[in-house]
């Protein structure tokens, strides 16, 4: 038998380094048809690429330094709010305590006028004659019901003033 026969003879037959020469393998691939088409497609969209890139960069650098505007902008408005709500707050606390001393002094004017009414005397019944002297005639009416007080009585009676109307 020869070994050509012999190897088409059966599917598992082994064969001698000798008889099949493999071709040999290259360390790189084979070059492609059109390499440099392809060179140029790629440092086309790197190009690209890194145009864009820097474009973004651009953009973001534009954006860091506006944030940082607007932060120290919040940052004084802030500031200024807060000032404002401790001035509001002094204000509050002065417009209480005013308040407080405007009820005092009308509660001492209700007072001091409930007071000098006290000393007031009405006389009623006694009609009004025309171009009478009010005082002088309380200062009588006031003889006549206290004698002993007779002589001091002018001094004391200030102001007289007759509230009825005057009848024809």
């Amino acid at each position: 038998m020869s070994h050509a026969s012999r190897g088409s003879d059966s599917l598992h037959t082994y064969v001698s380094p000798g008889d099949i020469l493999l071709p040999e393998s290259p360390c790189k691939p084979p070059l492609k048809k059109g390499k440099a088409k392809d060179d140029a497609v790629i440092s086309t969209l790197s190009q690209l690429i890194n145009y864009r890139l820097d474009a973004l960069e651009k953009m973001v650098g534009e954006n860091v330094l506006k944030i940082e505007g607007l932060k120290k902008t919040v940052d004084f408005v802030c500031a200024e709010l807060n000032d404002i709500k401790g001035k509001v707050g002094h204000f509050e606390a002065r417009l209480n305590m005013e308040k407080k001393k405007m009820e005092q002094c009308k509660k001492r004017i209700a007072d001091l006028e409930r007071y000098s009414h006290c000393w007031n005397l009405r006389l009623h019944g006694i009609p009004e004659k025309e171009n009478e002297n009010v005082r002088a005639e309380s200062v009588h009416v006031c003889m006549a019901i206290f004698p002993e007080e007779g002589k001091t009585l002018p001094d004391k009676i200030a102001l007289g003033r007759n509230f009825q109307t005057l009848q024809d």
